[in-house]
C-alpha cells in the first residue's frame, strides 16, 4: 500500500508538532506498513481502533522538523 504511505508521511512532514493525522484504511497491511515506517523513527506517536469494516489509524507528530531529529544510524 504505497499509496498511503505517502500520502500519510507528507501530511506528517507538513504537520506541526502535537498535530494529530486521522488514517483510514480497511487494509491491515496497510496498518503495518505505516507502523513500522513511522514508530521506530520516532515520528509520531500510533494509535490503531478497529471499527466495523475498518481501521481508524491516530497519528500524533512527536517532533518538530523531520529532516533535523531523524537520526537513522541510532534508531535503524
Amino acid at each position: 500500500c504505497p499509496g498511503p504511505l505517502v500520502k500519510t508521511l507528507r501530511k506528517l512532514v507538513n504537520a506541526k508538532k502535537g498535530e494529530e493525522i486521522i488514517v483510514l484504511t480497511d487494509s491491515k497491511e496497510c496498518v503495518n506498513v505505516l507502523r513500522e515506517s513511522i514508530v521506530p523513527l520516532g515520528l509520531g506517536s500510533f494509535d490503531v481502533k478497529q471499527e466495523d469494516s475498518y481501521y481508524r489509524i491516530t497519528i500524533i507528530k512527536l517532533i518538530d522538523k523531520l529532516d533535523e531529529q531523524i537520526d537513522i544510524d541510532k534508531r535503524c
